[in-house]
């Protein structure tokens, strides 16, 4: 009957354990998320500066680059 309840109290703390480094790892991606943030926004400001200046090519490519880069990140972020 001890082994039977240590054994359970043991995965109950394993299951504890899977949970908080869940967390961690959820956190660890919401800290990168913000960190990917301003990066994002950089490029979002120069693009528009490139379309008020009339430099619509200029414009495409910066939005063109910005989604390609954008994808990259979420992409890793998801693999780690």
């Amino acid at each position: 009957m001890r082994i039977k309840a240590n054994t359970m109290r043991i995965k109950a703390n394993t299951m504890r354990i899977k949970a908080n480094t869940m967390r961690i790892k959820a956190n660890t991606m919401c800290i990168k998320a913000d960190t990917m943030l301003p990066n994002a926004e950089d490029l979002q400001v120069t693009a528009r500066q490139d379309i008020t200046a009339g430099e619509g090519e200029g414009a495409d490519h910066v939005l063109s680059s910005a989604a390609t880069s954008l994808q990259t990140q979420l992409t890793l972020l998801s693999r780690s």
